[in-house]
């Protein structure tokens, strides 16, 4: 993340969002902190305190970053976007479904990102925000679409014009689950994938969005208008 940052001239960050206490989520996040700018961070109520944040909690301390922790509800506004968590919506943290899920709109465009979101926590989405979920323009697909997340109801309503997912290379774990990229195909909703096209980029406009796939070096560019 430090030399994509610095590459892009990116030298301090309002906010750093942990969605959720796992290693791939967490770990990697101190690098961040020492060499970029970090004005505060937001985690998942209590996640904080798992052992996987330590490295995370101590640089804070010791830098006076304070640590937020967030909840259903919470919204703030950057200029003209509004930032508003819709997930969790209690105290307890209890692991993937109690992940940041982080709401990003601006002008006519919506964005979702899920972190690793599973089947309950899309269930209590459905349930708690049908008209604000609904017909999104990106959705950053949950738990990198493991086999667990990106049910048939929740897809239905987010309808995403475009879904991300962030999965490595070759990964162990197999994700994406071949299953749910069928389940997307079948639905006719467009897909990326970063272990195929690299590191993705969205830039949002009044008139739609632009989406930068990069591979091999080289920016491709697709453009998608309201």
């Amino acid at each position: 993340m430090v030399p994509y940052l610095k590459g892009s001239g990116i030298r301090a960050v309002d906010t750093l969002i942990l969605t959720h206490a796992d290693a791939d989520h967490a770990e990697g996040a101190e690098e961040v902190m020492e060499e970029i700018s970090v004005k505060e961070i937001h985690v998942s109520p209590n996640s904080w305190q798992k052992s996987v944040m330590k490295d995370v909690v101590d640089i804070a301390q010791k830098d006076g970053i304070p640590i937020r922790e967030q909840i259903a509800g919470r919204s703030w506004m950057q200029g003209e976007t509004t930032l508003s968590y819709l997930s969790p919506d209690d105290l307890i943290y209890e692991g993937n479904d109690d992940s940041l899920v982080l709401m990003l709109q601006h002008a006519n465009f919506k964005a979702l990102f899920t972190g690793d979101l599973e089947q309950t926590g899309e269930i209590i989405l459905v349930e708690n925000y049908k008209e604000t979920i609904s017909k999104m323009d990106i959705l950053k697909v949950g738990h990198h679409g493991s086999k667990t997340s990106s049910t048939e109801p929740f897809l239905k309503l987010v309808q995403p014009r475009l879904s991300i997912f962030s999965s490595g290379l070759n990964n162990r774990y197999g994700h994406p689950n071949k299953d749910v990229v069928t389940r997307f195909e079948e639905m006719q909703l467009p897909t990326l994938n970063t272990a195929e096209v690299g590191t993705i980029e969205v830039i949002v406009s009044k008139s739609g969005f632009t989406v930068f796939k990069t591979k091999n070096l080289q920016k491709q560019k697709k453009t998608l208008s309201n």
